[in-house]
């Protein structure tokens, strides 16, 4: 070849080189974010989020996906830390389908990798952390099981508001919130349920905060109900998840001193971050006398806060009981980690072997959880997928299902169940099946 063709091929590639070098940012009409890293040829990472410039405590999406020209065989995922963020995952659907969009301006396909529901716990500058995928490209020369690409997306910045003063309004929470006060339970003149449920992270929500102290009162507060649900809508090539949380506790007056006491009735602030507007939403509360507790008696139960303050048995008696509890658990410790695993791992087979009576998705999505759950519990989900080992290469042929959205064979089938059993049903090790120890005799 001449070196004028050179130099014209070399020319030709630069802008292909030049856009895989820097991510492409785009700034959308709802105030959320598209990042694009070129991570190949014919592949990028696409960074959705949510809200670009978010407040504290507001919750905003945050979406990972691969578009790709051709469709890859399989695909790893490596865990991100998410520091400064209070997060929930939310898993792709079976249902998810990839969707069409535009690469290199060619169609491509857009396969989910993450959902991310995230909370900033501070303001300022924040940086979201990088995706880190292993690919594998169909290759039918290709024995080896090793991934052809190991890449990462570009770490993207977000702004984070300070949330305005409330004016020392007290405790107060972020998005929209609704809830109730009510009297339950046999003894229901001293007993009641708090409940609450919006966008707003209730995880930040401190029910004896929101009471406050009062002279001679003292409270038993109990978690009860925590239910998540995660809303998802897809318009124009877009996905929106929001997730609502309920969360409820029940509490108890175990005293309240002389004459009668207000049991809540503080109105919740809650600031919405749409209009950037403090609102106070009314709960309600209830009055207690002397007649209304009983049963009342502080000895009998956990230490509780008494005006303001943790107020309870002797400190002695509850470092002794500490102790004797900690003593005791950590006697079982053995036996339950062992009984643990024998449980989860039988679940798992049971389930394993109801599925593989048809070519359900539920079977390939329950082998992908047990043999993680095992790599995980091994300590070697970070590499697994990149040996030759038999483990290794039933992990790749689970992954290629998955993201191929294909259906396994009744052979696949019958392969992965007695592959499962005879792998779960064998004491755990960093050693793969089919390998030997480094320095074994042979």
């Amino acid at each position: 070849m001449s070196m004028s063709r050179i130099v014209r091929s070399m020319t030709a590639a630069l802008p292909l080189l030049l856009a895989m070098a820097r991510p492409s940012s785009v700034t959308l009409a709802d105030g959320g974010r598209e990042v694009i890293s070129r991570v190949g040829p014919g592949l990028a990472i696409v960074t959705e989020i949510g809200n670009g410039t978010p407040y504290v405590g507001q919750q905003f999406s945050i979406i990972y996906s691969l578009r790709a020209l051709n469709a890859p065989s399989a695909v790893d995922v490596d865990p991100q830390q998410f520091t400064g963020f209070w997060t929930e995952l939310s898993p792709p659907s079976a249902d998810d389908r990839p969707s069409v969009h535009s690469l290199e301006n060619q169609p491509a396909s857009q396969y989910l990798l993450r959902q991310v529901i995230a909370f900033p716990l501070s303001d300022g500058k924040v940086q979201l952390p990088p995706i880190r995928l292993k690919i594998k490209m169909p290759d039918p020369g290709s024995a080896t099981g090793k991934w052809d690409l190991v890449c990462t997306s570009e770490p993207v910045s977000i702004n984070v508001l300070p949330v305005p003063s409330a004016g020392g309004q007290g405790l107060s929470l972020v998005g929209n919130v609704e809830g109730s006060l009510t009297r339950s339970g046999a003894n229901a003149g001293s007993e009641a349920v708090l409940e609450l449920q919006g966008t707003a992270n209730l995880a930040f929500f401190d029910p004896l905060q929101w009471i406050g102290a009062r002279p001679g009162l003292v409270l038993s507060v109990r978690p009860a109900d925590w239910d998540k649900l995660v809303q998802t809508r897809d318009a124009g090539g877009k996905r929106q998840i929001t997730l609502l949380q309920r969360r409820s506790w029940s509490i108890r007056v175990l005293g309240q001193g002389p004459g009668t006491v207000r049991v809540g009735g503080n109105p919740l602030h809650v600031f919405e971050p749409s209009t950037g507007v403090w609102t106070e939403q009314a709960i309600g509360g209830f009055t207690v006398t002397g007649a209304d507790v009983k049963s009342a008696e502080v000895g009998s139960v956990e230490p509780s806060r008494i005006d303001g303050e943790i107020k309870g048995r002797p400190g002695w008696i509850v470092t002794l009981i500490a102790g004797l509890l900690i003593a005791a658990v950590l006697g079982a410790c053995a036996r339950a980690k062992r009984v643990r695993r024998r449980d989860w791992a039988a679940r798992g087979l049971a389930s394993l072997e109801k599925g593989s009576e048809a070519a359900s998705r539920r079977f390939v999505d329950t082998a992908h959880k047990l043999i993680e759950r095992y790599a995980a519990e091994a300590r070697m989900l970070s590499t697994i997928g990149n040996q030759d080992s038999e483990l290794d290469r039933i992990w790749n042929e689970i992954e290629g299902l998955r993201f191929g959205r294909r259906m396994p064979s009744p052979e696949q089938r019958s392969q992965i169940v007695h592959f499962l059993k005879d792998l779960l049903r064998k004491p755990k090790s960093t050693v793969r099946p089919g390998e030997e120890p480094s320095g074994s005799n042979q």
